[in-house]
């Protein structure tokens, strides 16, 4: 019976897991708050698990005081267990938490120790995820990505190192040396990962942009949108279409950017980001004036 309930709760979670790739946050948080008194007295992993996705589900809907309280939670759960892995993934939701909140410095020191922990691991999902923040932090701190960070997040990567060694020269303003290694992360990721892929493509269109490439960010930006929703990743999705939308404006492509605008708008709105659907508003609008 015991191992009934375990199987049962464990389909909960994973259940609210695909709600959470879906981009249906309320869905999600309606099955962990509706049995949340079952998962009060379980084992330290599946309660483990349960604030994971939990503590995620607040940062993106803005609850940030329950989302913190959550996290420190699974922290303290996490300290308990050997899963290095899992205990970065606490310090990497604790630094969207003060993202989130316009506090930098506080999530890169986050970031740091979660770094640090996957030093050894293969892990690169989360990788992935940590760098994205660190990037935002960086940008919106005005100051250059931490190259000692950035050589301890690759090892033991693989194609991820040459990912990462296309962003530290997009950042450093050396467009064509990050497109040969973009060039390698495309060819590379065919044959494996397509969420990489559809990152590769999106980080190709941004740099395109910058350097002054709009036709061939436009071929790469639709290219993101198309593999974004072959693997229904919606919140990759969203980005890509903001992407394509300011693309497609510059280039005089109307009704594309218009369509591609308000897309991200809906869909950002579905995901409870406020900032990034006003972003995409504002892009609508304007073309709509």
């Amino acid at each position: 019976m015991v191992d009934n309930v375990r199987d049962m709760l464990r389909n909960l979670i994973e259940k609210a897991q695909r709600y959470v790739s879906d981009a249906k946050i309320n869905d999600a948080l309606h099955i962990l708050e509706i049995n949340r008194d079952k998962f009060a007295n379980v084992d330290l992993d599946l309660r483990f698990d349960y604030l994971i996705v939990l503590g995620y589900i607040f940062i993106v809907r803005g609850e940030l005081l329950k989302a913190e309280k959550v996290v420190e939670e699974a922290i303290r759960i996490s300290r308990k267990r050997a899963d290095r892995d899992g205990r970065a993934k606490c310090y990497y939701l604790m630094s969207l938490v003060f993202h989130r909140r316009g506090e930098f410095e506080k999530s890169n020191r986050r970031l740091k120790v979660a770094i640090r922990l996957l030093v050894d691991s293969r892990n690169i999902r989360l990788k992935m995820s940590i760098l994205q923040v660190l990037v935002m932090n960086s940008y919106l701190l005005n100051r250059r990505l931490d190259s000692e960070l950035l050589k301890e997040l690759k090892k033991n990567t693989g194609v991820f190192e040459r990912y990462i060694e296309a962003l530290s020269k997009y950042n450093s303003g050396y467009y064509e040396e990050a497109l040969q290694d973009i060039q390698y992360c495309k060819k590379e990721w065919k044959k494996r990962d397509k969420i990489y892929l559809a990152e590769t493509y999106f980080l190709s269109a941004q740099i395109l942009y910058k350097s002054g490439k709009l036709k061939k960010a436009l071929i790469d930006a639709r290219k993101a949108v198309e593999i974004a929703i072959n693997i229904k990743d919606k919140i990759g999705l969203a980005r890509a279409q903001l992407l394509l939308g300011t693309i497609s404006r510059d280039l005089g492509k109307m009704d594309e950017a218009k369509e591609a605008f308000h897309k991200a708008e809906r869909l950002f709105s579905k995901m409870d980001n406020w900032q990034a659907e006003y972003v995409a508003k504002m892009g609508r609008e304007t073309l709509e004036r």
